[in-house]
């Protein structure tokens, strides 16, 4: 039986500004990062692409379905 791997979901609903800066505190601690896009604006929408371009995994909710959700995705 494999061991289980901690990672980081993180749920993400219109902060561009800030995302990049958790996933980068999330990776100096050797998580793996799963992004979830919980219907964000364009401009957020960018930055999680982008830092998915990088290398995270993104999940993506076209509409804002709440953090409950964004975590069980």
């Amino acid at each position: 039986m494999t061991e289980p791997r901690p990672c980081a979901v993180v749920p993400v609903y219109n902060h561009p500004d800030s995302v990049a800066g958790v996933v980068g505190r999330l990776v100096d601690l050797g998580l793996p990062v799963i992004l979830v896009d919980d219907g964000s604006d364009p401009s957020c929408r960018r930055e999680l692409e982008r830092l998915a371009n990088a290398g995270h995994a993104l999940v993506t909710h076209q509409r804002n379905r709440g953090k409950g959700a964004a975590v069980r995705s």
